[in-house]
C-alpha cells in the first residue's frame, strides 16, 4: 500500500526504513530486504519511510515520484509513505520525530537504518539519537552497513555522477536495475520520416536526472513489450536552436503512432557524445552507424 498522507497509515506494528531513497539502489535494497526480514519474522508489516524531497524543484532525482512508485511495486514491501519534506517537518526535533512520527503516526517497533542517516530539525538526529530513545520508547533501532562496489560507497551521488560521464554499465551496477526514464511520447517536428527513421520523442520532468548528453544502446518498452532502440539525449543541434534537452529515441522495427502513450526508456550503453550534422543525409548515415556499433 502507497501512503502520500502520513495520517491515513494503518497502526499495525511494522518494522521500517527510513532515508530518501533516490535511484532505489542496491545500498537501500539492503535496507528495504533487511526490514523484509525482521517483519517476516516478527509478524509485523514491512515499511518504507520515504523523505520526499520533489517540493525542491532545483534538486534533480535519479526517479521522478512517478518512476519511484513503479520501482516500490517490484519491492514485495506491504507498505511505502511518502513523507513530505518541507517547512514545517523540517522543523521538527529530533526526539519529537520519534515519538510523534515513528512511534505514535506508524508504529514502528523495529527500524532500520544506514549508518549516515541523519533526521530532525538541522540534521541533529543520527544513529545515536536513535539509539538513545531505544527503551523508552520501545522500538529496537539497526544500523546496515554501506554497500561497497570496486572501493566506492554505493550512494545517489555516486550513482549520478557515474551517469553525468555516460558510464550507463556501472552505474546500473550500483543501480541494481538499468536506468530508465518513463514517460509520455511527445509529438515532435517529423524530421525523421524525411529520412526513413522514426523517432518518439520524450521531453523528461525538470527534476529528473539526466545522464551525459550522447547516444545510447537502449530498449523502449511500450505496454509492457522491449524494443531495441536507440537514444540521443540532447539539444539535436543538427535540427533544433532552442536549447531544449529532449530524449529522442528511434526503434528498431517499429512505425506504429503512439502518441500519448506513457514508454519506459531503458539505458544500456553509451555509444558516443552528441554532435551537430552538415545536413539529414549525414545524420541519417550515423544513426545507422550508431545501430551497428550498439550490436542491436
Amino acid at each position: 500500500m502507497i501512503y502520500k498522507n502520513i495520517t491515513e497509515f494503518n497502526l499495525n506494528p511494522c518494522a521500517v526504513t527510513l532515508g530518501k531513497f533516490d535511484g532505489l539502489h542496491i545500498g537501500h535494497r539492503k535496507l528495504i530486504d533487511r526490514v523484509k526480514a525482521i517483519a517476516k519474522e516478527e509478524n509485523t508489516e514491512s515499511t518504507v519511510f520515504s523523505f520526499d524531497t520533489s517540493i525542491f524543484r532545483n534538486v534533480k532525482l535519479l526517479n521522478t515520484p512517478e518512476e519511484r512508485v513503479e520501482i516500490y511495486k517490484t519491492l514485495g514491501v506491504d507498505n511505502v509513505i511518502f513523507y513530505p519534506v518541507n517547512e514545517k517537518t523540517m522543523g521538527i526535533e529530533p526526539e519529537d520525530f520519534i515519538k510523534n512520527v515513528l512511534v505514535n503516526d506508524i508504529n514502528a517497533k523495529y527500524i532500520v537504518t544506514g549508518e549516515d542517516f541523519r533526521f530532525g530539525h538541522k540534521r541533529r538526529g543520527d544513529v545515536d539519537t536513535l539509539g538513545k530513545y531505544m527503551t523508552e520508547y520501545r522500538y529496537t533501532h539497526e544500523v546496515v552497513k554501506s554497500v561497497m562496489l570496486e572501493d566506492t560507497k554505493v550512494s545517489s551521488s555516486a550513482i549520478k555522477e557515474l551517469l553525468s560521464k555516460g558510464n550507463i554499465q556501472l552505474a546500473n551496477e550500483m543501480l541494481g536495475y538499468e536506468y530508465f526514464i518513463m514517460d509520455y511520447v511527445k509529438e515532435g517536428r517529423h524530421i525523421g520520416r524525411t529520412i526513413d527513421t522514426r523517432t518518439i520523442n520524450v521531453i523528461p520532468k525538470k527534476n529528473k536526472f539526466l545522464p551525459k548528453s550522447g547516444v545510447y544502446a537502449t530498449f523502449t518498452e511500450i505496454d509492457g513489450v522491449r524494443h531495441k532502440s536507440i537514444t540521443n539525449v540532447g539539444v539535436n543541434p543538427t535540427v533544433s536552436n532552442d536549447g531544449k534537452i529532449t530524449v529522442e529515441t528511434h526503434i528498431l522495427n517499429f512505425d506504429k503512432n503512439i502518441y500519448g502513450k506513457d514508454v519506459k526508456i531503458v539505458f544500456r550503453k553509451f555509444i558516443r557524445n552528441e554532435k551537430k550534422f552538415p545536413n539529414l543525409q549525414a545524420l541519417k548515415s550515423q544513426i545507422r552507424l550508431d545501430i551497428s556499433q550498439a550490436n542491436l
